[in-house]
């Protein structure tokens, strides 16, 4: 409810884009960023919608696609389907009806990925990289959808700051050179050179691109950061963790009594085996703890504690906060808060902490010299009275003084809180989310601590060597209004290893905000706050005395030049009242002095403001306006051009259109201006491009039944209103029975000899569609028909609800706040899939949640507990009905119909994975030895729901995955063990999902999603093995056949020399042949018997292997008996094919004997399915496996 009023502002301004001007500057996103993308796109959204319409319909896809060149790369695009046509009502708002809501972006928005960005989730601020950031989102929803985030923007027209949702995480391919930038106060930016900054210019705050930009420049930088958050108290036991306080001996003293009696009402009580005897105890379960029940009635009840770790599992961290967290150590109590305030005492012990204090197991200690007394006996009094632990303090080498402060809890929460080691030091969380007084006190610690005010100007340092939290505390200074500089550098320690210091440095008034320091001299002027005169210098004819000026009338009237001093300017501003409310004025200098400047003039009537004072006027306003407290105008120190390695850069988007800005920076926050987020808009986009390069409209046929006329329109856009028109309409005839034909002209350029094209897009369609008839006529009238290859449609999709597993906490609070279930129960079981009774009540047990809970009144906190029992359960895995898989059979189908000429296919389909609670299938072709150049790479076709993708193919999961593996282990070749292998290969990749991950909108690539990739990488090695299996196979039989070959040639000449030594004739070669051979023998003889003849077929297996094969015989004569009976008889014409189904073990024989009517001299071709010719003697193969 809360995001009602930005939706309602974003519709009102979505209606006033100019949608033809929307299509011109996005043409890339959408599919037209090329005149040889544009055709492609065009047919795709039409063959996409044609394929949708007959399978919705249950028919056999029958598409037509024709493109025709007409004049001046102007195309006319015609596709026609069966499908069930369009009734009236309906075409203008499919064919010409642009979504509202849709934002695209113009690749113009970017940041390097190890730039960082300032957020806000759950409460908790942080700096993260964007690169990391978006890669996480891009992962976790395809449209990298993003919930629950914030960032600080400023209000284009106020320059009020406030704290922004974010809606998209944006991922480009870097095309810009990268730019750094580097202002004052040592602030610096990494960008593409196209990515738009904020400076200003006439008194408005507009957008630069970071390549426009020079030395002589401004760029807009946040000077106060507000946050609404006004924390006073902090519940140690929330910010420790289960696993932590697991390995404590810590409890909680002081729980209620009826919170104690819960473990037992709400937990089942079990009986089991407990310690080293056989004797089975009671326990009570809830929650994953098995508790036992003599603890409960006789330690827990009694005395009414509970271990720390129970507490944190039940989640009952805020019913226990006024109780005590207490530890013993050797008999002895040691007592601390559960809840501390966070008063002025305690921020300043943190921020002295921060600075100057360590933690062990046992104690937290600070270490000072002994002129700082005064600070360690403010740490021992707040450590005695506040925090009640005990404290010791002692004299240590070197004028130095070390307090122990003791207290296991504090300890560990001193390290949970700030971090361990210089290096790791950070600020609480809790600190940013304080009011700004009790911040301020922290920031008086710290400095205490750490911090310098021995320079001798205005100046304070603080010093750190924590990275983490440098950033922090320029952040936190942000938030009070300081707008601190950064400096970094190298040191060398007493252990002589370098490391990186870093400055934080406060100048000037804003000294004056910290309790104990203040200005040494009477200049509390800062430079960075004032208004640079620049800003007026088109509006005087004279020289400014100053560079930047104070952020008053009178100031920036002293800045440029009207008045010498601050109070001669203040006399100025009152003449200039007076006169601007028509009230008299005395002739003085001032006035003599504004007339000689041209900003009055005399009149009859005393004096009036010309018209460049009033302009002056007016931008002193303006500008005063914009940087009244939250802006600040930084000077540009330096920009220059950078080497970058980043393939990838990275945007958010921030959908307020007033906003649309977001900070970024590691040294100091700078505005960057964001993308916007982007959607596809389907065949109505291809209309709208079709209508604004050649201004004709689109021509839509559509024919609902054979009993019904056909209907002709044309429709066009209205590009004011975005509204669609049927501009004329007619009854025409056409000889399909139903469907829908249309026709859009559309300027482009065709081309074929390349793989991303029409033609290869309708190839690769009907691969994955072998159910589907594509008929393509090409511009020269070349026709092709890609014809199907099966007669059946592949099973409809149903849809499923959610599963369980991998459910994002945002939408999983979306769910719960829109269920019509009353109770959680009840939720669990009817609103997610594969979640019956049992699964049900695991879920609650490991959440430790009521089945009675109302889920429209369930929180984050128990959205989480939920999340958290779904990965502890077993879950049943989601139904793959709601899936379209192609299938291994049509796979190879499809890759056998469109590559004939292959020599071996194979197909994998895996089984489901899921993603984000959504199930997946990725499945897997190769075709080889088809007519290709060996020294080419193996062509890779992608595909996504059946739809195939033909560009970002360098981008995409399944890219990366197919160059991942090493194919020379699978018999292609590999140069170097990695990226696509080359030879006579095709490789075909299809992931079916109900959400696939894409890396952007335009739906090109697949996002890098570990469990994808490594499912794209099963598949893929599974196809893999199987021609490694085949090669191998090829290669053996190649050296068998080459060797059957040498003896063939060799045997002949050797049984001649034994005939003309022994005088015997050699009747038969083949047994001999096939024996040296190991091959199988198949040969027959015959012999006059009557009125008949008896055949006779001889097989011998001396190969070393069982060969199991069909042995098909075909024969023209009358069969009177066979021995054995053939399994099968295939009648054709003058012959009969008697096919036998023979097993032989190695070195078994078989006799098969017929008896033929006929006393012909017999001659029979012999043929084999299921063993290669290079294995066979005496036989010839109809297929070898």
């Amino acid at each position: 409810m809360a995001r009602d009023p930005i939706a309602k502002d974003l519709a009102q301004s979505q209606q006033e884009i100019s949608i033809a001007e929307f299509i011109q500057k996005n043409r890339q996103i959408l599919g037209f960023g090329s005149s040889a993308r544009s055709l492609i796109t065009t047919v795709k959204e039409a063959v996409d919608n044609a394929l949708d319409a007959t399978e919705e319909a249950q028919y056999l896809p029958d598409i037509y696609v024709e493109i025709k060149e007409l004049k001046n790369e102007e195309y006319k695009i015609i596709v026609e389907d069966n499908g069930p046509g369009v009734i009236k009502e309906q075409i203008p708002s499919i064919f010409g009806k642009l979504l509202y809501g849709s934002r695209f972006h113009t690749n113009r928005q970017s940041l390097v990925p190890d730039e960082e960005i300032l957020i806000k989730r759950n409460g908790d601020l942080k700096f993260v990289e964007i690169g990391n950031f978006c890669e996480k989102q891009l992962e976790d929803d395809e449209n990298g959808k993003i919930e629950g985030v914030k960032v600080p923007a400023f209000n284009r027209k106020t320059g009020n700051i406030r704290w922004r949702d974010v809606s998209k995480a944006i991922k480009h391919k870097r095309k810009n050179e990268v730019y750094k930038i580097k202002t004052t106060k040592n602030r610096e930016l990494e960008v593409t050179g196209n990515h738009s900054v904020f400076s200003i210019d006439k008194g408005e705050i507009k957008e630069v691109k970071v390549s426009e930009l020079g030395e002589e420049d401004y760029i807009l930088a946040p000077k106060k950061i507000k946050t609404k958050n006004q924390k006073t108290e902090v519940n140690v036991l929330n910010t420790l963790s289960y696993k932590t306080l697991k390995n404590q001996s810590w409890f909680v003293y002081g729980v209620d009594e009826n919170l104690i009696q819960k473990l037992k009402e709400e937990g089942k009580r079990i009986r089991k085996v407990s310690g080293d005897t056989d004797r089975k105890r009671t326990f009570y379960r809830i929650n994953g703890l098995d508790i036992r029940k003599d603890s409960i009635d006789f330690n827990f009840l009694k005395e009414n504690y509970l271990p720390s770790y129970i507490v944190k599992k039940m989640g009952w961290e805020d019913k226990v906060s006024n109780c005590e967290l207490v530890t013993y150590k050797r008999g002895e109590k040691t007592s601390f808060p559960i809840t501390i305030p966070l008063n002025k005492d305690f921020m300043r012990f943190l921020g002295l902490y921060v600075a100057e204090g360590y933690n062990d197991k046992r104690q937290i200690a600070f270490t000072m010299g002994d002129q700082e007394q005064k600070l360690l006996n403010e740490l021992k009094q707040t450590s005695n009275q506040l925090l009640n632990v005990n404290t010791t303090l002692v004299n240590r080498e070197r004028n130095s003084k070390r307090l122990k402060v003791f207290g296991g809890p504090l300890s560990n929460l001193m390290g949970e809180f700030c971090g361990e080691g210089a290096h790791n030091k950070k600020i609480p969380n809790f600190v940013f989310k304080a009011p700004s007084e009790l911040r301020q006190h922290f920031i008086d610690g710290l400095f205490d601590g750490d911090g310098s005010d021995s320079h001798p100007s205005n100046q304070l340092d603080y010093f750190t060597v924590s990275e983490k939290l440098a950033k922090q505390l320029s952040l936190l200074l942000n938030m009070q209004g300081i707008v601190s500089s950064w400096e970094e550098f190298d040191q060398v320690g007493i252990s002589g290893k370098k490391s990186r210091k870093y400055v934080l440095k406060v100048f000037g008034g804003d000294i004056n905000k910290f309790h104990k320091f203040e200005t040494k001299n009477t200049s509390n002027f800062l430079t960075y706050q004032g208004i640079p005169t620049k800003l007026f210098e088109d509006l005087i004819d004279w020289e400014p005395n100053l560079v930047r000026c104070n952020t008053t009338p009178s100031g920036i009237l002293r800045g440029l030049g009207i008045g010498s001093g601050l109070e001669y300017s203040e006399v100025y501003k009152n003449k200039i009242n007076k006169i601007l409310r028509n009230q008299e004025v005395e002739k003085d200098r001032f006035i003599k002095n504004l007339k000689e400047l041209n900003l009055i003039i005399e009149t009859n009537n005393g004096f009036k403001t010309t018209d460049k004072l009033k302009k002056l006027i007016k931008r002193i306003r303006d500008v005063l306006s914009l940087i009244k407290d939250d802006l600040v105008f930084l000077d540009i120190k330096e920009i220059n051009k950078k080497q970058s390695q980043s393939e990838h850069v990275y945007d958010i988007s921030v959908p307020d259109q007033r906003y649309e800005n977001f900070v970024a920076g590691r040294k100091g926050l700078l505005f960057a201006k964001n993308s916007r987020g982007q959607q596809g808009i389907g065949i109505s986009a291809a209309v709208l491009y079709g209508q604004i390069t050649t201004g004709k409209p689109a021509r839509i046929i559509s024919k609902i039944s054979a009993d019904e006329p056909a209907h002709r329109y044309e429709i066009n856009i209205d590009t004011d209103t975005n509204e669609p028109r049927i501009i004329g309409e007619e009854e025409t005839t056409w000889s399909r029975p139903h469907g829908t034909r249309i026709e859009i002209n559309v300027e482009g350029m065709y081309v074929r000899n390349r793989k991303q094209s029409v033609y290869n897009y309708l190839k690769h369609n009907a691969i994955v569609n072998p159910h589907a008839r594509f008929t393509f006529v090409e511009p020269d009238g070349e026709e092709t028909v890609f014809e199907r290859g099966v007669n059946e449609l592949p099973d409809k999709a149903e849809e499923i609800k959610p599963h369980p597993e991998g459910i994002e906490l945002g939408t999983l609070m979306n769910m719960l706040e829109g269920t019509e279930r009353t109770r959680l129960s009840s939720f669990l079981k009817n609103e997610f899939t594969k979640v019956g009774r049992t699964t049900v009540d695991d879920i609650l047990d490991a959440s430790g949640l009521d089945g009675s809970l109302k889920p429209q009144e369930m929180g984050r906190e128990e959205a989480k507990k939920l999340i958290n029992a779904f990965d502890e359960v077993s879950l049943i895995s989601p139904p793959t009905d709601c899936l379209s898989p192609i299938g291994e059979e049509q796979i190879e189908e499809g890759l056998n119909k469109e590559y004939p000429g292959s020599e071996f296919i194979s197909s994998v389909t895996r089984s489901a994975e899921v993603h984000s609670g959504n199930p997946f299938i990725v499945e897997a072709g190769i075709a080889y030895g088809m007519d290709k150049p060996e020294e080419e790479k193996a062509e890779v076709l992608r595909f996504a729901n059946r739809v195939p993708l033909l560009y970002q193919k360098g981008g995409c999961v399944i890219t990366k995955a197919i160059k991942n593996i090493d194919w020379r282990r699978y018999e292609l070749n590999q140069p170097g063990g990695n990226g696509i292998p080359k030879g006579k290969a095709v490789l075909l990749v299809h992931v079916a999902s109900t959400n696939v991950p894409f890396t952007s909108e335009s739906k090109d690539a697949i996002a890098n999603v570990e469990i994808i990739r490594k499912e794209v990488e099963r598949a893929v090695r599974g196809v893999g093995r199987d021609l490694s299996k085949h090669l191998k196979k090829q290669k053996k039989m190649s050296k068998r056949s080459n060797k059957r070959k040498t003896i063939s040639k060799i045997l002949p000449q050797m049984v001649d020399k034994i005939e003309s030594i022994t005088g015997k004739e050699v009747d038969d070669l083949d047994p001999v042949l096939a024996k040296i051979t190991n091959n199988l023998l198949i040969n027959y003889s015959y012999e006059l018997d009557g009125d008949g003849t008896s055949v006779v077929i001889d097989l011998y297996n001396f190969d070393a292997r069982k060969k199991e094969f069909d042995l098909h015989v075909p024969i023209p004569y009358e069969v009177k008996e066979s021995d054995p009976e053939p399994s099968k008889k295939d009648f054709g014409g003058d012959e009969t094919t008697y096919i036998y189904d023979i097993s032989l073990s190695s070195g078994e024989k078989l006799d098969i004997k017929l008896d033929l009517r006929t006393q012909d001299e017999i001659e029979l071709d012999l043929l084999v399915d299921g063993v290669p010719n290079e294995v066979l003697t005496g036989a010839g193969s109809i297929r070898g496996d």
